[in-house]
């Protein structure tokens, strides 16, 4: 056997996404899509996917208008943040790096905290491994793959 041959027998049929909020989809051929997934699941996965994609673009063009000083983009990874996010249980850790933005908008996260910067008084580690900051709203907790931490003078 060839390797077209090979990869020709592996290729699965192709998937049909489109058309699926329309009322008048026969509900079994959308329910075949793909299997184990409900057409509302399979709507909610793409929203998940859609709205990071959104945001990326809508950052790419503050970036190159100059209105943006830097924005690591994610374009094209949305799907992989979204799979994992969909996996996670509510009490799980995610700790994502620049270029995950789907994880933040899937778990719900304010943006804002996200990428902002937030100042404070570093005063430990928690029993969880959490860092503790003392900020003017209070002490907070924090878990992320990134922290920048200063030395005050």
């Amino acid at each position: 056997m060839t390797h077209a041959q090979v990869r020709r027998s592996k290729r699965a049929a192709p998937i049909r996404m489109t058309g699926m909020d329309d009322p008048r989809a026969d509900p079994p051929e959308a329910e075949r899509l793909i299997e184990g997934f409900t057409p509302e699941q399979l709507r909610n996965l793409y929203r998940s996917i859609l709205l990071p994609r959104m945001i990326e673009e809508k950052m790419l063009l503050l970036l190159r208008q100059g209105r943006l000083a830097k924005w690591f983009s994610g374009i094209g990874q949305e799907a992989i943040a979204t799979g994992v996010v969909t996996a996670l249980e509510p009490r799980d850790f995610v700790l994502p790096m620049h270029r995950n933005l789907g994880v933040f908008t899937g778990r719900d996260v304010d943006l804002r905290l996200a990428t902002g910067v937030i100042r404070g008084t570093a005063r430990g580690i928690d029993a969880g491994g959490a860092l503790l900051v003392d900020t003017a709203a209070g002490r907070r907790r924090f878990v992320s793959g990134e922290v920048s931490v200063r030395i005050a003078s």
